[in-house]
């Protein structure tokens, strides 16, 4: 958060604690502050149009700066510890990774779907 929080304009909150344990059955948490306004999911059916289409505009802005972002060195995707990570998405219960890169976490994802026979 620090480095979008340095590298974009989007408004972000401030970390105020971590605690981090990667022991197993040991649960990780962050504390941090607010930032004011409602849920979108709430707020959109009464917004008016106008205001729906200047929240689309922002929220097209904070993904553009997001995208132009590189990750610092070195790269990774994994755990903070950069070792395997656990990845409810995927519902094997099993921890993957290190990756060393973004297109090797996805050839990793894509792999059972390549793998599978095509049906006749």
């Amino acid at each position: 958060m620090n480095y979008v929080q340095t590298h974009t304009s989007i408004p972000l909150p401030i970390v105020l604690d971590v605690n981090f344990d990667e022991t197993e059955g040991e649960e990780s948490w962050i504390i941090m502050t607010r930032l004011p306004g409602c849920q979108l999911g709430e707020a959109w059916p009464s917004m008016t149009n106008n205001a729906k289409a200047q929240t689309t505009s922002q929220l097209k802005s904070h993904f553009k700066q997001l995208h132009r972002l590189h990750p610092p060195e070195p790269a990774w995707i994994g755990s903070r510890s950069h070792g395997p990570a656990y990845d409810h998405r995927l519902d094997n219960r099993a921890t993957c990774g290190p990756f060393a890169s973004v297109g090797e976490f996805h050839d990793f994802l894509v792999a059972p779907v390549k793998n599978s026979p095509c049906p006749d």
